[in-house]
Order: C-alpha cells, then sequence, then structure tokens
C-alpha cells in the first residue's frame, strides 16, 4: 500500500514539474509555439484532411451499414484455415490497411463484444490493423509513385507477417456472421452519420497534430536545439507526431527506409489517440510493441529494396513506361476502328429509317 501511494506521489511530483517547466517555456517562447501551432494548421489544412477524410467516411459506412459482417463471411474459410481467425477479423484486418490509422481500432471495438474478445485479444489486433492508407501515402510521394507503392507494400507486408503470428497465437476464432444485419437507415442519414463522425474523428487527429505541433516548436529553443543534429532531428521529430514526416520532403534514397518506418510506426500522436478512442479496452502497451515490431520489418523490407533496386533503375523503367505509353497514344488504332464502327452503325440506322 506505502509503495503504491509512494509510486502516486512521484508520478504527481514528476507531472507537476513537467507542467510547469512547459507552463515556462510557452510563456517565454510563445512566438515558437505559434510558429509550430501555424505550421501543424497547414499540415492538416493541405495534408491530412485531403487525404484522410474521405477514406474515414467511407471506413464509417462501411462499419455502420454491416458490411464487415458480409465480408466476414464471404472470408470465414480461408481466415479458419490459413490464419486460425474469424472471417470478420481478417475483413476488418484488410480494411485497415487502406482505411488510416485509428480506423481499425474503432473497428476492432465495435465487434469485441459480439465476438467475446479479451482486452489482450483486442490490444494485439488493434496493433496489426493498422495502417496509414494508400490515400495518405500516395499523396506524400506525389512526384514519385514508384516510391510510394513501395513504401505502402513494405507497411502491407510488415502488418500481415505480424498478423500471421498474432491471429494463431490469440486464435480469434469466434464467428457470429450467422446474424448478419444491415442497417435499415436510408442511405442519405447513414451518409450523414458517417460524415459527422469522420469529421468528429478528424477534428480529434488535427487538434493532437496542432498540439504537438506546439510542443516541437519548442525544439528551436537554444538549449534543444544545439543537441540535435540535423540529419536526423526530423526523423525523431516524427516519432512523436506522424505529420512531421513532411519535413522530410525532399528526401535521399538513404532516408526512404526510415520515412517509411515512420508511417508504419505511426507516431505516438497517434497511439495517443487510439487509446482515448478505445477508452480503456485496449493495453496501449501492446499496440507499441506491435508497431516498432512493424517499424522494423518495413525498415528492413525498404532497404533490400533500395540495395537491389538501384535509382538509375528505377528512371530506366519509367522512361521505358512512359515512353510506350506516349507511343501507344500517338499511333494506336482503336480509335480510327472506333470511328469506322460507329459511322457504319449511323449509316445502317439511317438506312432503316
Amino acid at each position: 500500500m506505502r509503495e503504491s501511494m509512494r509510486k502516486s506521489m512521484y508520478h504527481d511530483i514528476f507531472f507537476a514539474l513537467a507542467l510547469i517547466f512547459l507552463i515556462i517555456c510557452v510563456l517565454t517562447n510563445s512566438f515558437l509555439v505559434f510558429k509550430g501551432m501555424q505550421s501543424a494548421v497547414k499540415i492538416c489544412l493541405e495534408t491530412m484532411i485531403p487525404s484522410l477524410y474521405a477514406m474515414m467516411i467511407l471506413s464509417e459506412l462501411f462499419i455502420s451499414c454491416g458490411f464487415h459482417n458480409l465480408l466476414g463471411k464471404m472470408f470465414k474459410a480461408p481466415a479458419k484455415y490459413l490464419f486460425k481467425s474469424s472471417g470478420q477479423v481478417l475483413a476488418i484486418f484488410l480494411l485497415s490497411q487502406i482505411a488510416g490509422y485509428p480506423v481499425g481500432t474503432r473497428m476492432m471495438i465495435s465487434i469485441k463484444d459480439k465476438m467475446n474478445l479479451s482486452k489482450k485479444q483486442i490490444s494485439l489486433l488493434s496493433g496489426v490493423c493498422f495502417g496509414g492508407g494508400p490515400a495518405f501515402i500516395f499523396s506524400l510521394f506525389a512526384h514519385k509513385k514508384g516510391d510510394a507503392f513501395a513504401v505502402f507494400l513494405a507497411c502491407l507486408l510488415s502488418n500481415f507477417i505480424i498478423f500471421i503470428f498474432i491471429s494463431r497465437l490469440i486464435k480469434a476464432d469466434y464467428d457470429n456472421t450467422s446474424n448478419i444485419s444491415i442497417t435499415s437507415k436510408s442511405f442519405t442519414a447513414s451518409l450523414t452519420d458517417a460524415a459527422v463522425q469522420s469529421g468528429t474523428a478528424m477534428l480529434k487527429i488535427c487538434a493532437m497534430i496542432i498540439m504537438f505541433g506546439g510542443l516541437l516548436g519548442l525544439r528551436e529553443l537554444p538549449f534543444i536545439n544545439n543537441t540535435n543534429t540535423q540529419q536526423y532531428s526530423e526523423i525523431i521529430l516524427g516519432i512523436f507526431e506522424i505529420s512531421h514526416i513532411t519535413e522530410l520532403f525532399p528526401y535521399s534514397r538513404e532516408t526512404l527506409p526510415y520515412i517509411g518506418a515512420l508511417l508504419s510506426f505511426g507516431g505516438v500522436c497517434v497511439l495517443m489517440q487510439l487509446s482515448s478512442i478505445a477508452k480503456n479496452s485496449i493495453n496501449i502497451g501492446y499496440v507499441f510493441l506491435t508497431r516498432i515490431a512493424a517499424a522494423g520489418l518495413t525498415w528492413i523490407l525498404l532497404f533490400i529494396r533500395e540495395i537491389f533496386v538501384t535509382e538509375k533503375q528505377v528512371e530506366t523503367a519509367a522512361a521505358i513506361i512512359a515512353h510506350d505509353n506516349l507511343n501507344v497514344v500517338s499511333f494506336s488504332p482503336l480509335p480510327s476502328l472506333l470511328l469506322l464502327i460507329m459511322t457504319f452503325m449511323l449509316l445502317r440506322s439511317a438506312e432503316k429509317k
């Protein structure tokens, strides 16, 4: 009893000292906080909302309409025999890889009671039903689609490898797809609810990004800035807040594996959001360890790619594809054939009339 009280006292003292330190820093360096939050708002408006909001609405519709139950019934056999899991879990895993960071956890919590999953099972599954999604990743690599595809594929493969081990370990093979129900609400009502709920979730994400932006703005303080090495300081900051990854662009081939690892990890800010969404339904420690393992696998996969695929080969392949596409567009006989067919059909129609 005394030991727990002592730990609680130490925790309160540490929290109070940290809070006092932050208040002093904000009051004495308010312009740095302003710049950090201003940059975070710009990232939210230009990157996060355009790349995540649409997919979050579709994912919310997917959950509210019960389509994950229908997919669960379709995936029941392969999920049971290949992964030792239920079809619903496999369906949620697949959707979470394209839906965005918080969506997988939200879907797992929505089926927790129906499938009688324990807190440990939900935590491990939430750790692997996790991904930035192709919309977010491809928006970052706007001018290098090959790198975007490589990063997305590396994140997907790392999650898939871990999912195989976790699904066999926890054996979440209970399936309730026999009682499948589709929502009776109208499409307009479902779409409106999905937009509102996704907007609320998006607001929470942006609020956390802006808060972290203000805190990370304090890195310009002299006693902090002097300890940072410019080469890896942005990577370290990306560990705390994933939207800060935009500062790594334009990037080099050496930093691409680190970018992929950061996108796979998701950042401390995203993990805090998951903890808030779950409301004590998950143990965030399991999620943290799972994401570290996934980040390590993603880094290895991209590092191997950079060894075997040189930049010259990528540029040559892209030039060949572009050249071939140009030739097809310029000299393809298909438009002429279609024009002749349409002319013949028109003459036949006029003749009958």
